[in-house]
């Protein structure tokens, strides 16, 4: 049994995380406060760590691991878990949901987002012995492949996680809706669902101000191939691979598969990727450099995330 303590592990998180675990474990947060007394506050409320460490993130559970002096390393959660304190236990197939959600496993029937798409989860399969990962098979919701079948070992899948509407405040499901509810949400969804029906459809090239030429069109169709879009352009000088690029951005942004993009590139280049990506796409991006830092640090403070 290891040192660990539900104020340890809290104190790890940052601010945001601490208001966002207090929501989804119904506890009232002073804003203002010092984040000491949010800590306090969610440990009073939450003060078994078994129940504590299955929301966690796999980071969030290594940073946990740094702070209390353990071992940090691997990719399963049940082992970083483990360390902190948690036996894990193998759930049984026919298991109850509730046991599987506190293990951090799905639920046949759970929808899950993994690798950046929804999924139904046909079955779970546990691990055979102890220390091994447990099976999942999933089913494709999205409308860009649907009925797409997928595997994947639990534990070892980056940022997979289960949806719950109970963690968002919808509440359980006791009644139907009323008819003008329905009408909004069904509106909202229809002006938010701008992905493609047919993976091979393509939507950025007609929303881009560009020349399009068929050989730039190879690395957007293999994009859209891969559950995870991971791609080596190497056209010779002049060929277009920053369109390329682009074209495969703006894609996965219409398709709504990515949140967040960053450019890496040589200091010489930014701001020619910056100007084309801007002029040709319509996709503004800020420089990360020494005075976008200072100008953010002189509008919200020193201390600010950039």
């Amino acid at each position: 049994m290891s040192g660990a303590t539900v104020d340890g592990v809290l104190g790890v998180l940052s601010k945001a995380r601490l208001s966002q675990l207090a929501r989804e474990m119904s506890v009232a947060l002073p804003l203002d406060a010092q984040k000491a007394t949010q800590v306090a506050r969610l440990a009073q409320a939450q003060s078994d760590i078994a129940a504590l460490l299955p929301r966690l993130t796999r980071d969030e559970l290594r940073a946990a691991c740094r702070a209390h002096e353990l071992d940090h390393k691997g990719r399963s959660r049940a082992e970083l878990m483990s360390r902190l304190g948690v036996e894990q236990k193998p759930a049984k197939p026919e298991g109850d949901r509730q046991i599987h959600h506190e293990l951090g496993l799905p639920y046949a029937g759970d929808i899950a987002v993994v690798r950046h798409r929804q999924y139904m989860v046909e079955s779970v399969h546990p691990a055979p012995v102890p220390g091994q990962q447990t099976l999942v098979k999933l089913v494709c919701l999205d409308d860009d492949a649907p009925g797409k079948e997928l595997d994947v070992f639990w534990e070892r899948e980056l940022g997979a996680r289960v949806i719950k509407p109970e963690d968002k405040g919808l509440g359980a499901i006791d009644k139907l809706d009323s008819p003008r509810h329905f009408a909004a949400y069904l509106h909202a969804l229809k002006w938010n669902s701008v992905t493609s029906t047919d993976g091979k459809l393509f939507q950025s090239p007609f929303r881009a101000g560009i020349k399009l030429m068929r050989h730039q069109l190879v690395p957007l169709m293999k994009a859209l191939e891969l559950p995870r879009a991971n791609l080596f352009i190497a056209d010779d000088v002049g060929l277009g691979k920053t369109i390329e690029a682009g074209l495969v951005m703006q894609e996965l942004l219409l398709r709504q598969r990515v949140d967040q993009i960053l450019i890496v590139c040589p200091a010489s280049v930014s701001l020619q990727w910056q100007g084309e990506m801007e002029k040709r796409f319509g996709l503004r991006f800020e420089l990360y450099n020494r005075a976008f830092v200072g100008r953010r640090r002189q509008e919200r403070g020193f201390g600010v995330n950039a």
